[in-house]
């Protein structure tokens, strides 16, 4: 676990209100944004907090420095906390820095290989109102870091970096930007014969045959790159390369005397990978320059349009005057000549403002994209090239629990790619999954859906034999779930194969087991009396999955073949064969008999039965239609769904009883009008009928039980 503070170098960009809306912007990805926390705020919703957070920083009034503290937590790739260890981690951390009793704003992110954590602090205590800038934070960081990773124990990284922080930052614009900083590039190229040099004279030569020179800048040493025109202080590459360590190794500095001896020199292009990316950074270069010249030219456009529109509006402004002069009452010319330059003015300050936002439009569609930034655009937009090459980029794979197989490069165009070349999918099923080419992970919140629908990605991506790495809790629950999901996969591991093999054999056992208890055997197909479906051997065979799809249809009970059997089929129990199959079970005059499982359905049923719409209109089922039935439930039906949808909609019914509601209006559906009335509850009422007339809205109506509508005169239906 990594903690660090992130600094703003301008004080106009400091803004708590923009850093918590781009920390908690989902950007359109599923598994951005997670848990978001608040503390030490009266408000209990975000916008709230945020005005009161804001309310805080306004009342100091002496500070000039910064007033928001931005800090990001980092977890090691393959950790995933939960929200307890996430909350603690939070706490603890703010505690040692000071600010416990601090107004905050946390936000969890998994939009990359590692889970981390921002931290929005306001630095002005909300009570005493005075600033807290903390001193020494990174050891305070490291100290805090160190002590969450034992109590919950997390991997542990080091926390003291050996690099100074300008070696650092160039570490990490060469990580963003994907391109080779100058440091970097020293170390790669010539660092060990700059270090051997024995002498000033060795150390220029070394300098010069690398395109490099090393000049005194006021304390110090700064080394450039002639071609590119590029500094970097010496003490960034190394601490040995210092002024006072250069001079107390080798003397007084001497300028070079070598005069452009160069045979390499640095060039800002891509980091050295495994993969060629010359035809791509070309493109780069050549999209990145038509880019540029596009915008120049769109800017050019819109400043001439903006100065040609201010030139009318001055004209138009001078006529005006012209004609307001031959005006001869003083007070009139006097207001209208106020009134023409008011407008002037007005009509130039909305020229200027369209100016500036069409400025803004175009320097946000045209913005100039860094290599590593392009690479991913190209691989959301379906290119394979690009995808390796940002895989390329980076040195370890994904970790925690995974599915893994043989190395694939795929992107479904319109998908999410990271820097890092992961694949993050935002849409049906696979929501939520990410892959790296080797490997499928499952971002957060492991489901047995989730695991299934990973289980068939990698099934499609690296064939039938996948690797299973995790906890063993995660093994097993990938186990059941391409067993439950019926996804044919071999696994690489023979325990998890093995637990596998068993659980396919308890499911099948289970399911025969469930067929006879249910059926009482294979041979019925009939309903029984409780209404539930008997297994039929013929329609639903238990040797389907093994591959007996063709077998012929068998009959039932027939026995060992020659063999003679005194029972009859099953069907034939207490019957005579020489006579009709039909019910005998009287009609007349039924009385209470406990029937056997295998009795026909309609053997205790001597009436017929009214269909479940019917039972839903109780004393009008008899006087409506089956087609106004139908045309009611449609439109219930329909407002109940909108209704589960979240729309604000009142629950709807069929009017079962004679009333007095109030009219609440009337619907058409298929032709058949439906009047609405209110319900004490205030649910809504519907009712089919065959005429409808015109009543009030919120007119107090009578419903008989024949289904009559009345008021003065009774609408027949």
């Amino acid at each position: 676990m990594i903690a660090k503070h992130v600094p703003i170098n301008s004080l106009k960009k400091s803004d708590f209100a923009n850093l918590v809306n781009y920390i908690t912007d989902s950007q359109d990805k599923i598994d951005r944004v997670g848990q978001i926390s608040f503390s030490n705020c009266h408000s209990s919703k975000l916008d709230m907090a945020i005005n009161e957070i804001l309310a805080t920083q306004q009342m100091n009034t002496r500070t000039t420095k910064d007033k928001t503290y931005h800090l990001i937590v980092s977890f090691r790739a393959g950790e995933n906390p939960s929200k307890e260890i996430l909350d603690d981690v939070e706490k603890t951390i703010c505690k040692d820095l000071g600010f416990a009793e601090h107004q905050r704003v946390s936000v969890v992110h998994y939009d990359t290989d590692n889970v981390h954590m921002h931290i929005a602090i306001n630095k002005i205590h909300p009570e005493k109102l005075i600033t807290l800038d903390p001193r020494q934070s990174y050891r305070k960081l490291s100290e805090s870091c160190a002590k969450l990773e034992i109590k919950h124990n997390l991997e542990v990284d080091n926390h003291i970096g050996l690099k100074i922080p300008s070696a650092g930052r160039a570490s990490d614009l060469e990580h963003h930007s994907g391109i080779e900083s100058l440091v970097g590039w020293i170390k790669r190229v010539c660092y060990e014969d700059i270090k051997s040099s024995k002498n000033w004279d060795e150390l220029h030569k070394v300098m010069a045959f690398n395109g490099l020179a090393l000049h005194k800048k006021g304390n110090g040493f700064v080394i450039e790159s002639i071609e590119s025109g590029v500094f970097v202080k010496a003490s960034t590459v190394d601490r040995t390369f210092s002024k006072a360590k250069l001079e107390a190794k080798f003397g007084e500095f001497k300028e070079s005397d070598f005069v452009d001896d160069k045979t390499r020199s640095y060039q800002k292009e891509p980091k050295q990978t495994r993969v060629d990316t010359s035809d791509l950074y070309a493109r780069y270069l050549k999209e990145q320059a038509s880019n540029k010249k596009r915008k120049a030219s769109m800017l050019n456009a819109s400043k001439r349009r903006k100065q040609f529109e201010i030139e009318m509006i001055k004209r138009s402004s001078k006529l005006k005057r012209i004609v307001i002069s031959l005006s001869d009452n003083y007070l009139m010319r006097k207001v209208l000549y106020r009134q023409a330059s008011k407008s002037l003015q007005d009509n130039i300050k909305k020229i200027n403002q369209k100016y500036q936002n069409e400025r803004l439009a175009l320097n946000k569609n045209n913005r100039r994209h860094t290599w590593a930034d392009w690479l991913r655009e190209q691989a959301e937009a379906g290119n394979v090239d690009a995808l390796n090459a940002l895989r390329a980029r980076k040195g370890t794979t994904l970790k925690g629990n995974t599915f893994s197989g043989q190395e694939s490069h795929h992107v479904k165009s319109g998908e999410v790619v990271t820097k890092g070349g992961a694949v993050s999918y935002q849409k049906g099923i696979e929501a939520g999954i990410r892959d790296d080419g080797q490997q499928l992970k499952i971002a957060r919140n492991i489901t047995a859906e989730g695991v299934i629908a990973a289980l068939k990605m990698a099934q499609e991506r690296f064939g039938n034999t996948i690797t299973i790495n995790g906890t063993d809790e995660f093994k097993t629950l990938a186990v059941k779930a391409a067993v439950v999901g019926n996804v044919r996969v071999t696994f690489s591991d023979p325990e998890l194969e093995k637990l596998k093999h068993n659980l396919l054999l308890g499911k099948q056992n289970a399911e025969i087991k469930r067929r006879i208890i249910a059926g009482r055997g294979f041979d019925r197909s009939s309903y029984g009396a409780d209404g539930r479906r008997t297994a039929n051997r013929n329609e639903f065979r238990p040797g389907d999955e093994f591959g007996y799809r063709d077998r012929p249809e068998q009959k039932p009970d027939l026995g060992v073949f020659g063999a003679r059997s005194d029972r009859p089929p099953t069907t034939g129990y207490n019957s005579v064969r020489s006579m009709s199959s039909i019910d005998v079970a009287s009609y007349l005059k039924p009385s209470a008999v406990l029937l056997p499982g295998d009795a026909r359905n309609n053997m205790d049923k001597h009436k017929e039965r009214r269909s479940a719409d019917s039972l839903r209109w109780n004393v009008f089922h008899t006087k409506i239609t089956p087609v106004q039935m139908a045309a009611a439930e449609s439109y219930i039906s329909e407002r109940l769904e909108k209704k589960k949808q979240g729309i604000s909609i009142p629950e709807h019914r069929p009017l079962t009883n004679p009333t007095k509601a109030a009219y609440l209006g009337a619907r058409n559906v298929n032709g058949v009008p439906l009047m609405l009335f209110a319900e004490p509850d205030g649910a809504v009422a519907v009712l089919p009928v065959s005429t409808l007339k015109q009543f009030k809205i919120g007119e107090l109506l009578s419903i008989n039980k024949d289904g009559l509508v009345s008021r003065a005169r009774k609408v027949k239906r």
